[in-house]
């Protein structure tokens, strides 16, 4: 930058002294003692003069404009959590340089079993635990409406109140707040699987049954709030692995038979 400086210098002090012989020209030339010719010399001169000082200045404003590229700002306040250059290093256009966390925010990516991931609700408040650095509050941003096919967690991204001792990168934990939620609940023996999917066979009129699909909300020990039924209907729990589609059975005195119940979702 000092060497465009010093040229720019050098081609303002040229322009200035091309336009003092301009203009003693001119004065020779108007009492006689100058010709045209040398005139017009003097003119062109001084036009060159002109010429080479907006070179420079161009010059020297095309590198500033570079070394104004150099300097790096972050489009929003906030912490560094990773760098990804060292000095010197050259970097592409759009090449990631530092990754920051807006105006200190952090979220938490709990990962929720599928069948809870339906009690999960944008605004609902949770507590988030970490054994190391205590506890914060936050609020559920957004549910994920994918389930990954391998461990069938959904993902839940909470935002924390504020960064406290929490770190990006740490494991932590979260209890959210999903209240109480009215389900039908049904013994967890009765639940099956079949095409990687739940279901149960209901008991009808004539004592046959049906297998039929369901949708798991919650469950506990020894209890499953599920959708797809409806309260009374009777459901297999001993031997439902052995049944098929239409097979006749005899109901026990013992064969519980759902009920509605109010479960706390968690």
């Amino acid at each position: 930058m000092r060497q465009q400086d010093a040229s720019v210098a050098s081609a303002r002090a040229t322009l200035a002294e091309a336009e003092a012989a301009l203009n003693r020209s001119r004065e020779l030339q108007a009492k006689g003692y100058l010709s045209q010719a040398s005139l017009d010399t003097s003119l062109a001169r001084q036009q060159t003069a002109a010429a080479q000082l907006a070179a420079a200045q161009a010059s020297r404003g095309e590198t500033a404009a570079r070394l104004a590229q150099t300097a790096i700002r972050a489009p929003v306040s906030g912490l560094i959590i990773r760098r990804s250059v060292t000095k010197g290093q050259i970097v592409s256009t759009g090449a990631e340089v530092f990754r920051i966390v807006r105006d200190s925010r952090l979220e938490l990516d709990a990962e929720i079993p599928e069948t809870d991931l339906l009690l999960i609700k944008p605004g609902m408040p949770a507590r988030i635990v970490s054994d190391k650095v205590g506890e914060t509050s936050g609020t559920v941003r957004i549910v994920t409406p994918e389930v990954n096919g391998s461990t069938r967690l959904g993902l839940a991204r909470i935002a924390l109140s504020g960064m406290g001792g929490f770190r990006p990168g740490m494991f932590a934990r979260a209890v959210i707040q999903a209240g109480d939620q009215p389900s039908l609940t049904i013994p967890s023996a009765s639940v099956l699987y079949r095409e990687n999917r739940p279901g149960v066979f209901v008991i009808d009129a004539k004592n046959q049954v049906h297998f039929r699909r369901i949708t798991i909300l919650a469950t506990t020990a020894d209890r499953i709030a599920a959708s797809g039924l409806t309260a009374g209907e009777k459901v297999v729990v001993e031997g439902a692995g052995f049944l098929g589609e239409g097979d006749a059975v005899r109901i026990g005195t013992a064969t519980p038979t759902i009920s509605a119940a109010t479960k706390s979702a968690r």
